[in-house]
């Protein structure tokens, strides 16, 4: 008796929330998919911190895995070329007992066969336990676009930019433009792609910067069109500058 009644009070003790990351995979199977959505239920009682995208088999996102007001996590996103196999999808990051792991629940799952013509077929997604581990790496490298059309943004120039982090993921996008000096502190605004140059930018240099979750950054940069005019021109003003002080000095000295 004295043993039930233990057992009966350990088990109405709240079950103690530990600190850790799930990791959230999909099996295709002998399926080759290019495109996935769906929708995850978090149990009730489970304390979600942050949701990472590093190191995902989903390349370009439609809908970043984002926790909404009802506990539910919904993503969709594409992988040009397609995947066949296990690979991770996002990880999350928070505080649940051991018994949460098997009360979390898929729904709505939509994957696309990569075949041309997006005939959906079944997958497999499970959560599981994952090592928290510190993210030092920067986003890959990347070279942004730019460009121009008719049909876009009635044919103004625009930069187009996208990258990957294997650590945490992707958080932000910044832009900066400068005429000739690395830009400073206060000249990076957030960005996104892609984004229409102003009719200064076209003649300057776009600097662009990719930053992870933990602060990693990877920075590049590309000259808008008219940047080397801007370079020639000013050129030009310095030697014309030159051969002035240059024949001013000579007259001064006769």
């Amino acid at each position: 008796m004295k043993k039930l009644i233990i057992s009966l009070v350990l088990f109405s003790l709240p079950i103690s929330l530990e600190a850790a990351r799930l990791v959230v995979e999909i099996d295709t199977g002998i399926e080759t998919i290019n495109a996935l959505e769906g929708m995850i239920k978090v149990p009730s009682g489970v304390s979600i911190h942050d949701i990472y995208t590093g190191n995902s088999v989903i390349l370009i996102w439609i809908a970043e895995p984002t926790l909404n007001d009802a506990n539910t996590i919904f993503f969709a996103g594409l992988s040009p070329g397609g995947f066949r196999g296990i690979y991770p999808i996002f990880s999350i990051e928070g505080k649940w007992g051991e018994r949460d792991l098997s009360r979390f629940s898929f729904s709505s799952i939509s994957a696309l066969k990569n075949d041309g013509s997006g005939t959906a077929v079944p997958v497999k997604l499970r959560v599981k336990s994952s090592e928290v581990a510190e993210d030092e790496a920067p986003p890959e490298p990347f070279t942004p676009i730019i460009s121009a059309s008719v049909d876009i943004f009635d044919g103004k120039y625009f930069i187009s930019f996208l990258t990957q982090d294997k650590g945490t993921g992707i958080e932000r996008y910044e832009k900066a433009a400068t005429w000739f000096l690395k830009p400073g502190r206060s000249d990076w605004i957030e960005a996104k792609s892609p984004l229409v140059l102003s009719r200064a930018e076209v003649f300057q240099r776009i600097h662009i910067r990719a930053v992870d979750k933990s602060g990693n950054y990877m920075e590049v940069s590309t000259a808008a069109p008219y940047h080397y005019a801007t370079l020639l021109i000013g050129l030009i003003i310095l030697l014309c500058v030159l051969l002035l002080l240059r024949r001013s000095f000579r007259s001064s000295s006769q």
